[in-house]
């Protein structure tokens, strides 16, 4: 397994999905608890990743979980279709058009259960939020929690012609 691993100046290594990735930082633990502490991935054209992360479990399906701190992600539709290609399908909401995108905050979860608090700015505009994203073995994903807004366009990325953009909102 992996015991402690510093990752210094830039490393490259190749992918599976044929890309060159360069990563720096620390990186400590085995499959079954994995630290990276100050760590930078940068990966196709416009994704960098930064922060702290612990992944728990990761050869087992059940007890898999996740905890991203102090993160730090910028990117674009078009790199993360290449890499999650299931999100081509996903007509609504219509993820193309966050064209940039950066995120900062936390993301934490396992199988069933993915919680999100912080915030993006897109090309369609600003979004702050501590959501909880529910995905049941057989049904409908559920959403819950909060979103705060001072400019985002939701007509657009709903599909929605008639529904403009939103000011000042707290959802």
């Amino acid at each position: 397994g992996i015991r402690d691993y510093k990752v210094t100046g830039v490393q490259t290594c190749a992918l599976p999905i044929y890309e060159n990735a360069r990563i720096s930082g620390y990186v400590s633990g085995n499959l079954q608890s994995l630290n990276g502490k100050n760590i930078k991935l940068n990966i196709g054209n416009k994704t960098i990743y930064r922060g702290q992360f612990t992944i728990n479990n990761l050869l087992k399906y059940d007890d898999f979980s996740f905890s991203l701190n102090e993160t730090e992600i910028t990117s674009h539709y078009n790199d993360l279709i290449r890499y999650i290609p299931l999100l081509r399908t996903i007509k609504t909401p219509n993820l193309r058009l966050l064209g940039d995108f950066a995120f900062k905050g936390h993301l934490s979860g396992n199988t069933d259960l993915i919680s999100v608090n912080g915030a993006v700015n897109s090309d369609l505009g600003n979004i702050s939020s501590t959501l909880d994203f529910h995905f049941p073995d057989n049904g409908i994903p559920v959403y819950n929690g909060n979103i705060s807004t001072a400019s985002f366009r939701i007509g657009r990325f709903l599909n929605i012609n008639q529904l403009g953009e939103i000011g000042r909102a707290h959802v």
